[in-house]
């Protein structure tokens, strides 16, 4: 994992993923936009209530610093259902340069260069997946009930129906989220948890009335059981409930003040 400084622009990048020269992806962070307020400084949520000319700036900026046209991103309203979507050349702009026709979805594969796939994030893991072998990319935005439901393998099976994926053959990158320490809930999401998947009892930690839950380790235990190698996967480890200085929290910061972080992930070009 890199946390990347262009110009004063940070995101981060998985070490595994770029070294297939296959993809352009990052993470974004909070650091280096035209954002002010509640908002400072690189928010990339279109309808958070900041000055759209600002998120639109803070786009050029992490585009150009990616190596991407944001203007081939496709996202969805996120729902935190399992939906996944097989992103085409028509899904281009979907949701930038027009109203998003994709709807409760949180998890997109592709085979089609400079198809840009996006999620959004202030807490919830991302899910960077590759395969180097049939070229082919995906994305999940992975919270508790993302998790909970096992978006990253359902996501993964998809890219196995749509372009023959072996999983033994993916790269994966879990990245910035709410770290086990802080992901604090009551004992009815942990039942939850434990009935519905029940290995996810050992990321389990009782403290006092509350239970905390390890979103990472749980998404890599998933995507592990449906085929991907451990040395395929790469925590990135960085909590966006404490790193105030690179990243914006949901638990943190609210539900409203705040800004959004932003995954994204493209194949590109075959030269």
């Amino acid at each position: 994992m890199k946390i990347n400084d262009c110009n004063g622009l940070k995101y981060v990048t998985f070490d595994n993923i770029s070294a297939t020269g296959l993809v352009n992806h990052a993470f974004s962070t909070r650091v280096g936009g035209v954002s002010e307020g509640c908002f400072d400084s690189l928010n990339l949520g279109l309808s958070r209530g900041d000055v759209r000319e600002h998120v639109q700036e803070n786009y050029r900026r992490i585009s150009r610093a990616v190596g991407f046209n944001w203007n081939n991103a496709v996202f969805s309203n996120q729902s935190h259902e399992i939906n996944v979507h097989r992103a085409t050349a028509q899904d281009r702009g979907n949701g930038v340069t027009r109203p998003t026709t994709v709807r409760d979805t949180d998890g997109f594969v592709t085979n089609v260069e400079n198809v840009v796939l996006q999620t959004f994030h202030a807490d919830c893991v991302p899910v960077f997946l590759v395969d180097p072998v049939r070229r082919a990319a995906g994305l999940a935005h992975a919270g508790w009930k993302g998790t909970l439901r096992e978006v990253a393998a359902v996501t993964l099976r998809r890219m196995t129906a749509e372009f023959g994926t072996d999983p033994a053959d993916v790269l994966a990158g879990l990245g910035p989220g709410v770290g086990p320490e802080y992901f604090l809930v009551d004992a009815d999401v942990a039942e939850r948890f434990h009935t519905e998947l029940p290995f996810s009892a050992e990321f389990t930690i009782q403290h006092a009335d509350k239970l905390t839950i390890d979103l990472w380790k749980v998404n890599r235990r998933s995507l592990e059981n449906a085929g991907v190698k451990p040395s395929n996967i790469e925590d990135s480890g960085l909590c966006t409930y404490t790193r105030a200085d690179l990243f914006y929290s949901h638990r943190r910061m609210g539900a409203t003040d705040r800004g959004a972080m932003a995954a994204f992930i493209e194949i590109r070009v075959c030269e």
